[in-house]
C-alpha cells in the first residue's frame, strides 16, 4: 500500500515540476506562500523520499506498485501447493529411536539321528 501512495506523491512532484518548467510556477509555494516556507520545505522532502524510495522498492517489487489481497492469498495458496510440506528434523530423529532392531530369525540346524 505504501508503494501507490509513495507513487502517487512522485507524480505529484513531477506535476509540479511541469509547471515550474512550463509556467514558472511552483504549486507547492503557491499554496503555502512561498519555498521557504516550513511546510513548502516538508513537503519537498517527503516528495523526494518518496522518489527515492520509489527508485529502491518498485524493482524489488518487480515493477508491482499495488497488489489485491486476493491476489496475494492466491500466490500464497499456489506456494503452498508446490512445495511439499517439509518435516522437521527432530521429528524424524525420534521416529528412529522409537525404532526397535530386529535380528532375523535363524533355524536352529539340528542333526536329524537316524537309527
Amino acid at each position: 500500500m505504501f508503494n501507490l501512495i509513495a507513487f502517487f506523491i512522485v507524480i505529484f512532484g513531477g506535476i509540479n515540476w511541469f509547471c515550474i518548467g512550463l509556467f514558472q510556477f511552483d504549486v507547492i509555494a503557491g499554496i503555502f506562500g512561498s519555498q521557504a516556507h516550513f511546510v513548502s520545505r516538508f513537503l519537498y522532502c517527503v516528495i523526494g523520499i518518496c522518489a527515492i524510495y520509489s527508485i529502491i522498492a518498485l524493482p524489488i517489487k518487480k515493477g508491482k506498485i499495488y497488489e489485491s489481497k486476493k491476489k496475494k492469498e492466491k500466490e500464497a495458496k499456489e506456494d503452498n501447493e508446490k512445495e511439499p510440506p517439509q518435516e522437521n528434523i527432530d521429528d524424524e530423529e525420534s521416529d528412529i529411536d522409537e525404532m526397535v532392531i530386529k535380528k532375523p530369525k535363524t533355524k536352529k540346524k539340528t542333526k536329524n539321528k537316524t537309527k
